[in-house]
């Protein structure tokens, strides 16, 4: 991953393949649960069905269990939350942004957007960050997600509903694919 430097005279939206876009809460949510607390999940998920089924026993542990789901479970994902989606390789989907493909890689200009302290103007900043083509690990099926490969740990969202006509989505993923050195007929969809 590696930060373009910004080109002020060039309008951020140019270029790019997509419009601009974010991916919305749930998704990204689904995805970072996904990609990296799948073992958690399922670790509390049993300890909060064991807690229940021992309360037909003894109260307590439907009370143990209540603390799981109502104290232990939101701290986690507070956790879970900045140590994966503040990382600057899924804080791309949290903002508005493009994606182009370049030579180089996957280029997510990233398009901050704030009002001016009079209140008369908008005023949108612009970064570019650059995603090169062998830091990607796979590309899952459906919308298609690039999983980024170790250390960095992130994905990027690319929907399908962000391309001007269906065709450009299909042009894009294959595109990718071909650069990313992977067979166009066939997507990973492990990490």
């Amino acid at each position: 991953m590696h930060v373009v430097p910004d080109d002020v005279s060039v309008m951020p939206d140019k270029d790019a393949d997509t419009m601009r876009f974010k991916v919305a809460q749930g998704r990204m949510l689904y995805e970072m649960a996904f990609r990296f607390g799948l073992m958690w999940i399922f670790v509390l998920a049993g300890i909060v069905v064991a807690g229940i089924v021992a309360s037909l026993f003894d109260i307590r542990f439907l009370i143990v269990a209540l603390m799981v789901v109502l104290v232990i479970i939101p701290m986690l994902m507070a956790v879970f939350y900045l140590s994966y989606g503040l990382r600057p390789e899924c804080f791309v989907n949290s903002v508005p942004h493009t994606l182009r493909l370049t030579d180089d890689g996957v280029e997510a200009t990233l398009v901050f957007t704030s009002v001016s302290l009079e209140g008369d103007e908008i005023i949108e900043k612009v970064r570019r960050i650059l995603f090169d083509y062998n830091e990607i690990g796979s590309l899952s099926v459906g919308d298609t997600v690039a999983v980024l490969r170790k250390p960095l740990l992130g994905f990027i969202v690319i929907p399908r509903n962000v391309f001007v006509e269906k065709e450009d989505y299909y042009t894009f993923t294959r595109n990718l694919r071909e650069r990313m050195g992977l067979s166009t007929s066939v997507e990973s969809a492990n990490i």
